[in-house]
């Protein structure tokens, strides 16, 4: 039997297996290394997993991703070196930055587009603008932890605040937090200021203990934490401290258990409420079973920076789900203004509130460090009224 060229041409190419699509590169900027590594690289393992798991699902749309990360070395400087070579690649979207002052550094690069997604909770950009912002809100996250001290009757605060960006940013929103209404029962008595730099805060926590607070915010963020820790223990203070969800990570919290006070506390959102008891059918439950189980099969543990990699990995996903891998800086921008009803493990995204974050304060809870256990849990419900 004879065959022509056409057809064996035509026999092989229909047997030959179909080549793999490219992977679609979603570019991001995190700190890998410098001290913002112990959340950096956290979310990027995050990221590497939801990679695993959207691609072990056969892509999105049939079309396998990549999140092709840089490490900024922590320095704003170089955040904004690596944005730069970043938006000259005409992406749609950036991940990133990791810490306020980085992503702080890169927005105005944002300012016409692509869109930013900073990982940083800490920044608040204007309804509308290209820059989007992490998890909940600083602002959220005081206003909750507030409320809770006033059902604790707290009502003499202290406050210790890093002079880098985060602390300024927090010792701002607290102060804002203070001068509400609702919080007319609650005074200021005291507020200390120290570098990222200093080897001790043993002399501002004198000062605090001085004042005869009911409870201590120590607003910073990474090693600096442990350096306020430490002049906690050295003053021998044994009121409640309360800090930000940026120092939710157990690997600081194993560096720190030998002076960690009793009772510490920490801003949080709502994946470290979630009870593996809990039923399904709660799509919010939903989405925290799927990151529990996904973490745990690469040896990751809940902290804060899987859960903001999670949802902001999955959400800028989802864009391209419905908006195709084509879509421009501009459709992309449309797609996450107008998306909501998106359950996330902190709660239910609604991204047309103009807040450029999609949560707000019904994702904030408070949670106490339980050393015994090596694990965070809940005091306040969302909102922030007192459940212990």
């Amino acid at each position: 039997m004879i065959f022509s060229r056409a057809l064996i041409s035509a026999f092989l190419l229909a047997a030959a297996p179909a080549l793999a699509a490219e992977p679609y590169e979603l570019h991001g900027v995190l700190s890998l290394t410098g001290g913002g590594a112990f959340l950096g690289a956290q979310e990027y393992r995050t990221l590497q997993a939801i990679e695993s798991v959207v691609n072990g699902k056969g892509g999105i749309k049939g079309r396998p991703i990549h999140f092709a990360i840089e490490d900024d070395t922590t320095s704003p400087v170089v955040a904004v070196q690596l944005a730069t070579d970043i938006i000259a690649k005409h992406v749609p979207i950036m991940l990133g930055p990791t810490l306020v002052a980085s992503c702080s550094a890169v927005g105005p690069l944002f300012k016409d587009g692509p869109v930013q997604y900073c990982f940083a909770p800490g920044i608040y950009p204007p309804p509308g603008a290209f820059v989007f912002s992490a998890g909940v809100s600083t602002r959220d996250y005081v206003i909750a932890a507030l409320r809770y001290f006033r059902d604790k009757g707290w009502t003499r605060v202290a406050l210790i605040a890093s002079t880098d960006a985060t602390g300024q940013e927090g010792e701002r929103i607290v102060n804002a937090g203070m001068a509400l209404p609702e919080n007319k029962s609650l005074t200021m008595v005291a507020t200390a200021h120290f570098n990222i730099t200093d080897v001790s805060a043993a002399a501002q926590m004198s000062r605090i203990k001085g004042e005869d607070p009911n409870v201590v915010i120590a607003w910073t963020t990474g090693a600096p934490f442990g350096t306020v820790l430490h002049g906690y223990a050295d003053a021998g203070m044994s009121v409640p401290l309360y800090t930000n969800a940026g120092n939710i990570a157990r690997k600081q919290m194993d560096q720190y258990a030998a002076f960690a006070p009793k009772e510490l506390l920490f801003a949080s959102s709502r994946y470290l409420a979630y009870k593996s008891t809990d039923p399904a059918g709660d799509p919010v439950t939903d989405a925290q079973r799927l990151y529990y189980t996904s973490l745990a099969r690469i040896g990751l543990t809940p902290d804060v920076g899987t859960s903001i990699a999670w949802d902001t990995g999955r959400i800028v996903l989802k864009l391209f789900e419905l908006a195709g891998f084509d879509a421009s800086a501009a459709k992309l921008h449309a797609t996450l203004e107008q998306l909501h009803d998106f359950a996330g493990i902190n709660g239910v995204f609604d991204f047309r509130d103009g807040s450029q974050r999609g949560l707000g304060l019904s994702s904030s809870i408070v949670v106490r460090w339980d050393a015994a256990q090596k694990n965070w849990f809940p005091v306040a419900a969302p909102g922030g009224k007192a459940i212990d």
